[in-house]
């Protein structure tokens, strides 16, 4: 009899001796998430182990998103977990019914196996922090500030680099096309071409010329004229887009020359004033006078370097060039002046 009652006493302690190996078995396990072939998570898992833990795997962790990590670690029944997500370690340790983020270990110098080592210890000490707080006397309960679905990134505390400012105006820009150059008597189709260089982020210097393709033919007083207006200027030009733009609106005002040649084709002399000049029957006079001018265009980008550019110019001349037929004004031209261009540009920002 006595034998019986000692068989049932030690086979009833049995449960009670599990229970309690169970017990304290979950008090010293520790999740460790991350993917499976980080190798912080593996060299984590033994450092872990070498201090006294009982390590589970949780996987990847979506990322380690805080409510994977709460989700995976009160189902492995675990006071703590680690996850690890690219170059770096969020440890977190129970509070109640969930999980709270602790601290953040960043990797540094020496790799994956120095940032599982510091993981380890800052685990081991939140954890020895935690038992302690749970020794100390209650206190109301303090409203805490939890964590956002992921541990912060070293960006967020890591001043991103400063990065260049645009350039607006070009390193160098080349264009030529057709345009028509106007006047108040004459207007002519010309070749427009016009080259740029970058001075500043957003100014360019450029020169411009506008040279006739043909003459435009007048009859005053049964006598014919040909005349043929030119201009070429330099002038300053402000991008409103930076180089790189799709589309980019240009601005821009400076000083030039203005020509106007007439060639007398009926045997009569003739002159033009603004310098005045004559020539005899049949010969040709050229008047030149300074002009100012502003323009404003507009470049769209074809490709690479290549774009398509199109621009409308209004000046006027110092002086009014008058052509005359015999003390008779034949065509006037310069106050004011205009051009009207459609180019092809390669532009290297």
């Amino acid at each position: 009899m006595r034998r019986a009652l000692t068989l049932l006493t030690a086979l009833a302690t049995i449960p009670l001796g599990a229970k309690a190996y169970a017990d304290e078995a979950h008090a010293r396990r520790v999740l460790v998430g991350g993917a499976p072939d980080d190798p912080v998570v593996m060299r984590l898992s033994k450092e872990l182990g070498a201090l006294g833990f009982e390590t589970v795997r949780g996987g990847p962790l979506e990322g380690c998103a805080r409510s994977a990590v709460v989700t995976a670690a009160l189902d492995a029944q675990a006071i703590a977990a680690a996850c690890s997500s690219v170059d770096q370690v969020g440890v977190w340790t129970s509070e109640g019914s969930t999980f709270r983020l602790r601290d953040v270990v960043v990797a540094a110098e020496g790799g994956a196996e120095t940032l599982a080592v510091r993981a380890a210890e800052v685990t081991r000490a939140t954890i020895a922090l935690r038992e302690s707080e749970e020794t100390e006397p209650k206190e109301p309960p303090v409203p805490v500030l939890t964590a956002d679905d992921k541990p912060p990134a070293r960006d967020a505390v890591t001043p991103a680099p400063t990065k260049p400012l645009p350039r607006y105006a070009p390193l160098v820009s080349g264009s030529v096309g057709i345009s028509t150059l106007l006047g108040i008597d004459v207007s002519v189709a010309s070749v427009s071409g016009e080259l740029a260089i970058g001075v500043l982020r957003r100014l360019a210097v450029a020169a411009r010329i506008e040279y006739p393709l043909e003459d435009r033919e007048l009859t005053r007083n049964s006598t014919d004229v040909a005349v043929a207006p030119a201009f070429a200027g330099l002038s300053a030009v402000l991008p409103v887009t930076d180089a790189s733009s799709f589309i980019i609106p240009r601005f821009g005002a400076g000083a030039g020359v203005v020509w106007v040649r007439a060639t007398h084709r009926g045997g009569e002399t003739f002159g033009s004033t603004g310098l005045v000049s004559s020539t005899p029957a049949g010969g040709d006079a050229t008047v030149v006078s300074p002009a100012v001018f502003a323009s404003a265009g507009l470049s769209m980008r074809v490709g690479g370097p290549l774009r398509v550019g199109t621009d409308g110019l209004l000046g006027a001349t110092a002086s009014r060039v008058v052509v005359r037929d015999r003390g008779t004004p034949v065509a006037f031209y310069g106050v004011p002046f205009g051009a009207l261009a459609l180019r092809v540009e390669l532009m290297f920002p």
